[in-house]
């Protein structure tokens, strides 16, 4: 299920053992559809292997011959939604002549680990968490380090959770929305909670209404009309993309949302400030090399949420509307 903490938890094992048991460790996102090239470039950048376009070998034998002689190797491909061409790529698992190749691979779907020849005994899966985890992860963004908390407060942060499908990348923004607000507060936005209703009605599923309810509310609470185009806006782009914030900054600027262009300097410093409120929410996440990216479980909801408050356009020609941003089409964007 989306929201789990696949990723994060792929995350944790690669930093946990790399130099030992594994001398190196290569992470790359998959995501659909495939881009069997960037997969590639990615690996690649982390080998720290220059490919040389006149040799006889291929890209992916070139990959494959470095990955062979750098002991034993765990490459994790995270998100995979369909099974890969993993020798197109250069990885090729098994022993070899100085060590041993292993695919750790995240996923939503069971199949895939069928596809791709996973050894069922090495199949985990992650479900929502236990009650008691959920809400400690709660308290921890939601309350102050060393604070207790009321017994009054926890009962609700407890509902707030199980409303939140217990689902850990849902419970954070939830909590650090509610960050030290009061018991009233937080009731009533339980009571939101439960009853948002999203307006179309596509969303059926009622683990979808549940991310749909919590992000919305998490959305509506940051009481920021630039934060939320903003938050918006980063939706359109394609699912993992990692967007780098000087186009987010031109396409902000573009669309009128933080001055003009002869101003870029003081309009680029505003978006890098409701860019971290967005961050520091965990509506966006921090990516390489100055760029930003989307959960997509986050940005399913944003999408749902931009039916509503974004029309998306392939010209300029209607007049601006009150609250709507008029955007081209992620193709134009990028």
């Amino acid at each position: 299920m989306g929201g789990t903490g696949k990723t994060t938890m792929a995350k944790e094992v690669g930093q946990q053992v790399e130099s030992k048991p594994f001398d190196k460790v290569i992470f790359t996102n998959v995501s659909t559809p495939v881009d069997e090239k960037r997969i590639r470039d990615d690996v690649v950048k982390q080998l720290g292997l220059q490919l040389e376009e006149e040799k006889k070998l291929t890209h992916a034998q070139q990959i494959w011959t470095k990955i062979a002689n750098a002991g034993r190797v765990l490459i994790i491909l995270d998100d995979v939604w369909e099974k890969l061409n993993l020798e197109s790529i250069g990885i090729q698992p098994g022993f070899h002549r100085t060590g041993t190749c292993n695919i750790l691979l995240t996923t939503r779907n069971e199949n895939v680990c069928t596809q791709m020849g996973c050894q069922k005994r090495k199949i985990i899966h992650l479900d929502a968490l236990p009650e008691k985890d959920a809400l400690n992860l709660f308290l921890f963004h939601a309350i102050e380090i060393g604070q207790d908390c009321p017994d009054d407060l926890k009962k609700v942060a407890l509902d707030i959770v199980n409303e939140c499908g217990r689902l850990p990348v849902i419970i954070v923004v939830a909590a650090k929305t509610l960050k030290d607000w009061l018991v009233k507060k937080w009731q009533d936005s339980l009571t939101a909670l439960r009853n948002t209703e999203p307006s179309r009605h596509e969303i059926v599923d009622e683990v979808e209404m549940r991310f749909y309810n919590s992000l919305k509310l998490s959305y509506t609470s940051l009481k920021d009309r630039k934060a939320q185009v903003l938050f918006l806006l980063c939706s359109i782009f394609p699912k993992a993309y990692e967007i780098p914030i000087e186009l987010l900054s031109k396409n902000s600027i573009s669309v009128g949302l933080f001055g003009e262009f002869d101003k870029y300097n003081i309009a680029r410093s505003q978006v890098n400030v409701v860019n971290n409120k967005l961050i520091n929410s965990s509506l966006l996440l921090k990516a390489d090399e100055e760029c930003v990216k989307m959960h997509d479980v986050i940005r399913e909801v944003a999408l749902e949420i931009a039916n509503e408050k974004v029309q998306v356009l392939m010209d300029f020609k209607p007049k601006l509307k009150e609250y709507e941003i008029f955007i081209l089409d992620h193709k134009r964007l990028l």
